[in-house]
């Protein structure tokens, strides 16, 4: 490993939780196994333990993924690994009603693929931006 891949190592161990929720989503049971051994090597390699892992199959919609919702509405306080923004839904409005529920929560989601939180400065200002134009005040 060279230096910079293990700064870029060290700064996402200090960011993320010693405990985390693995949630992997995808259309076939064999991606699905995949995708889970990948993020639990990831988590073997930040030296994070996943105390938990849901999964869900089928569309990827937030509708077709109870498993999902059930992991936002237990949990508290902790960071959910996912593979990348995909596997959480297409939709925008999924994507604000799973920030909506993060924030309630205090719950972050860590992207592998992309190395960082998803719902970070940038998608709040949008989200904010859409609900002032959905409701004429810009």
């Amino acid at each position: 490993m060279n230096s910079e891949n293990k700064s870029n190592l060290d700064d996402i161990q200090k960011s993320l939780s010693p405990e985390c929720i693995i949630y992997v989503y995808c259309k076939n049971g064999e991606e699905l196994k995949r995708q889970e051994l990948y993020l639990k090597g990831y988590c073997d390699l930040c030296e994070i333990k996943p105390i938990k892992i849901y999964k869900d199959t089928g569309k990827n919609f937030l509708d077709n993924k109870p498993n999902l919702k059930q992991l936002l509405l237990e949990n508290k306080d902790i960071d959910i690994i996912i593979l990348n923004n995909s596997r959480l839904s297409r939709r925008f409005e999924d994507m604000f009603s799973i920030a909506d529920i993060c924030e309630e929560n205090n719950l972050r989601i860590f992207s592998t693929r992309e190395n960082e939180f998803i719902f970070d400065e940038f998608f709040n200002f949008f989200k904010k931006t859409q609900e002032q134009i959905l409701n004429k005040e810009l």
